[in-house]
């Protein structure tokens, strides 16, 4: 019994009897050497849709092809029509289209192997309602091309005729496995065409409005509490909300202070701001977007230079730098701010603080030299910075009232340092809004069991009102899973379930190949999916200077 595809037809469609009794007679009366293939459908270069009605394949010969007419066939002037119980119909001229139908796939199994098909070939038109007529009563009818109703007797013997009298190859051809294989795959084709990035990204962007309905409505929630935090893995949209939130501060009037650990991040936050209050008309508050190491040297020059205001306090200041560090020229306190944060800067001899105490330089200003230039093993922005800008918040009134709201992004980043000084913020003034963000399964630059973040949280009372954060919003699922299964951080989030392409991994054994990979990638993304290179983001643990992207490469 032949094996066929499909291996049953089904009852309820179009196909017509006469192509139901050729199925039966071939399924029965040909061995299973034999693969019949019944209405394959292929598509001719003008876009036109073609229908092969059978092809039949035997391992040790190669193929035949059928096409089948049923009722009653008349030809008229060359006019080719069926007749039956329902009427008469024009039909195509079968020769024609069972001979299109051999070279397509002569030629297609060519284009796919770039060889010509070793077989053997044939074709023959099927009429199996019909009774014989002479076949030289049409000329392109020949004794073995044509397949009337007693043929369905012995099909075999006929189908066997056609082997014998191919119309292509020779009998002496040479099918092997491979042959097979390709010939198979063309008539039982197994295909999977990728997604498209760029229909993944859009289809994150339609995603992406619908979430950010969500947010505002989130944010409405708590529009009237002074003291909230998010948790959220990466990913849950934790930084978008506080921008958000930022925004509508400062409509409402009111100046806010933007601290985040990451100066790519400040950066990018900066242009989206402006882009989000650019066209706002009249009167609104204030946003300061800093990381936490800008916002202290920011105060420290701020502070310093109402200090020095006068010629005398300048003169002494200017003199007092300039010998710390001679080689420096120091004529800015911006610029001799810049210095302290040179984690390369050279020891100083502390002792002229005392000297120029007692020449009548501000003690304020002595006082913030001493936290900034004392030496400490943890470090001037861990130690120094955080020692310095307590001393000045607990000095400085105006901070007092000069933000009405303070955000801080990255929290799980914090150092408890750096938390002890935004314990001011939330112990100066009580209606003060602080809004909170971090991730606790983030804290990639800390080893600590309890993040200091959370501990100021718990402190002041911010706990009632901690909101978790569950939907990556910035990935595909399949990202979502890989990037889980890689690092096993983000378990808090879940995937929101937005198609995407598999990641793949690549192991590279140089940074030479790790170059070529990278760069064949991108090619890919911008010629093949039409993503634009502006859109591209190329990530890496390490820094530029480090990696394998460093100018000197």
């Amino acid at each position: 019994m032949a094996k066929m595809y499909p291996s049953k037809l089904p009852k309820t469609s179009n196909i017509s009897y006469a192509e139901r009794t050729l199925y039966e007679a071939l399924q029965k009366q040909l061995n299973n050497k034999y693969s019949v293939f019944h209405s394959f459908h292929w598509t001719e270069a003008t876009n036109t849709p073609r229908e092969i009605d059978f092809v039949i394949f035997h391992p040790e010969k190669g193929f035949i092809v059928l096409e089948v007419k049923g009722g009653k066939i008349i030809i008229d002037n060359g006019e080719w029509f069926t007749e039956n119980k329902y009427g008469s119909f024009h039909i195509d001229d079968p020769f024609r289209q069972v001979q299109n139908n051999m070279y397509f796939l002569l030629n297609f199994y060519k284009d796919k192997t770039k060889q010509s098909f070793p077989g053997l070939a044939n074709y023959g038109v099927c009429f199996p309602d019909t009774k014989y007529i002479p076949t030289h009563a049409h000329p392109e009818m020949t004794r073995t091309n044509i397949l009337f109703n007693h043929h369905l007797d012995d099909v075999s013997a006929w189908i066997e005729d056609l082997f014998n009298n191919p119309f292509y190859g020779y009998k002496n051809c040479s099918m092997n496995d491979k042959v097979v294989q390709d010939f198979n795959n063309i008539l039982k084709p197994s295909l999977q065409i990728p997604l498209s990035m760029r229909s993944a990204l859009r289809q994150q962007q339609k995603e992406l409005i619908q979430i950010n309905f969500f947010q505002d409505y989130l944010l409405d929630i708590f529009d009237d509490k002074n003291r909230v935090a998010f948790q959220g893995a990466a990913g849950t949209g934790k930084t978008w909300i506080a921008l958000k939130k930022a925004i509508r501060l400062v409509l409402q009037g009111k100046n806010c202070l933007f601290l985040c650990y990451n100066s790519m991040l400040k950066k990018r936050l900066d242009e989206l701001s402006k882009q989000m209050l650019e066209k706002v008309e009249g009167d609104i508050g204030k946003l300061d977007i800093y990381t936490f190491h800008a916002f202290s040297n920011h105060i420290f020059v701020d502070y310093l230079e109402s200090l020095i205001g006068n010629e005398k306090q300048n003169k002494l200041f200017f003199e007092m730098i300039n010998k710390l560090y001679p080689d420096s020229e120091i004529k800015h306190i911006k610029g001799f701010i810049g210095l302290l944060s040179n984690p390369n800067r050279e020891k100083v001899d502390t002792s002229l603080l005392q000297i120029y105490r007692e020449k009548g330089l501000d003690e304020r200003v002595i006082s913030l030299l001493e936290n900034l230039l004392e030496e400490n093993e943890d470090g001037y922005f861990n130690f120094n910075v955080p020692m310095g800008l307590l001393t000045l918040l607990e000095d400085n009134s105006y901070m007092t009232d000069k933000y009405d709201a303070i955000i801080i992004d990255e929290g799980q980043d914090f150092e408890k340092t750096w938390c002890d000084c935004l314990a001011y913020f939330l112990e100066s003034k009580r209606k003060r809004i602080v809004y909170l963000f971090y991730d606790d399964n983030q804290n990639i630059f800390m080893k600590k069991k309890q993040l200091p973040i959370i501990d100021l949280i718990s402190k002041y009372n911010v706990n009632p009102y901690l909101y978790h954060l569950r939907k990556n919003l910035r990935n595909t699922k399949p990202i979502h899973n890989f990037a889980i299964n890689q690092t096993d951080l983000g378990k808090t989030a879940h995937s929101a379930d937005i198609d995407g392409i598999e990641p793949e991994e690549i192991v590279v054994n140089s940074e030479e190949k790790a170059r070529k990979e990278v760069g064949k990638i991108v090619t890919e993304l911008i010629n093949e999916h039409s993503i634009s290179n502006g859109k591209l983001v190329v990530l890496t643990d390490k820094s530029v200077s480090h990696s394998v992207f460093k100018e000197d490469k």
